[in-house]
């Protein structure tokens, strides 16, 4: 019984560790979205923002 607990612990262990391994790339790229919108506002005045529906491409010229 104590065998069964420990395996179903790690089964939902690694199913939630899938998952959060699934949606890192896109929160990664999100938040570096973030990073460069603003560096774009703040920094880079001749940074391309080109919007296409829902996502953003920031392309950064750099000097």
């Amino acid at each position: 019984m104590r065998m069964f607990g420990v395996t179903l612990r790690m089964i939902i262990w690694w199913t939630i560790l899938a998952f959060c391994w699934s949606l890192w790339p896109f929160l990664c790229i999100l938040f570096l979205n973030k990073l460069y919108h603003m560096q774009a506002l703040h920094l880079r005045p001749h940074a391309i923002v080109v919007r296409r529906g829902p996502f953003h491409h920031i392309i950064i010229d750099w000097d």
